[in-house]
């Protein structure tokens, strides 16, 4: 396709997206721009449970907020708080089916997840990035799988492994607007493995499962427990870390809990 004829493509489907779902922004960099938005800088998140920190807050042990709780994942990956530009650019992919949102979103998310990468010492061909599953009707009611879009050009981006349909979720209730323990027992359970796990893990040091938000952190737990549970084996059984990535994180302020250890359980004596 020539240039000229993949600009006049693009016209027509931002012209589409304008007349028939109802958007009228822009490219998100200049939403960004315009916003004075700029993703995470070293220090802004704990890189254990993805809470909001300041300079010098986090160490190798984490954050204030997770230091003395068990989390199910090794390493938490996130654009940036779930507000302001970004909260708007979540929403439009989430509920408009705006997907040229989710390629801006996932080649941020792609960013900070080579970035993750270079500090753990792996190399980016090393991930394996999987997509949190939405059930078949949700999927089909909303015309748009939002975390798998996301998985695909986050990968895509920092030269990662991909793989689709690697987690299945069983239908149950909408999570929005429940407490975060009504979360966590409605999800509990809902999603499995759909491949042998020894098939995934050849070359991968660690499997990056991405969402497009996270509250509590009840789906993302989940969906590692359903890895583990489906035989991938923990790092000290020689098994890959499994990390978690999110476009935007909600703070504690947001949805009126604690903070983020929300996303676990007290350690054992802690």
């Amino acid at each position: 396709m020539s240039d000229r004829s993949a600009a006049r493509l693009g016209d027509a489907w931002r012209a589409f997206e304008r007349r028939w779902l109802g958007l009228s922004s822009g490219p998100f960099a200049e939403e960004a721009e315009r916003a004075g938005w700029l993703p995470d800088g070293p220090g802004a998140a704990c890189w254990r449970c993805g809470g909001d920190t300041g300079p010098g807050e986090a160490d190798g042990e984490g954050c204030g907020g997770c230091r003395l709780r068990r989390v199910p994942w090794d390493r938490f990956v996130r654009v940036g708080r779930y507000a302001g530009v970004l909260r708007r650019a979540v929403l439009e992919l989430k509920f408009s089916r705006f997907r040229r949102r989710g390629a801006e979103l996932g080649r941020l998310l792609g960013d900070a997840l080579g970035d993750a990468a270079a500090e753990s010492a792996i190399e980016a061909g090393e991930l394996l990035v999987v997509g949190v599953p939405m059930p078949r009707w949700r999927r089909f009611a909303r015309g748009i799988d939002h975390a798998a879009v996301l998985a695909r050009t986050s990968a895509a981006r920092c030269g990662a492994g991909h793989r689709a349909g690697v987690l299945r979720r069983r239908a149950g209730r909408e999570l929005v607007g429940l407490s975060p323990s009504a979360r966590r027992a409605s999800i509990k359970n809902r999603m499995y493995l759909a491949d042998d796990a020894s098939g995934l893990l050849g070359g991968v040091r660690a499997i990056v499962v991405v969402d497009d938000v996270r509250t509590t952190g009840a789906t993302l737990g989940e969906a590692c427990r359903a890895l583990r549970d489906g035989g991938v084996a923990s790092p000290a059984d020689g098994g890959p870390e499994v990390w978690v990535a999110a476009v935007a994180v909600t703070s504690s302020r947001d949805r009126g809990g604690n903070g983020p250890g929300l996303v676990g359980v007290p350690k054992a004596g802690g």
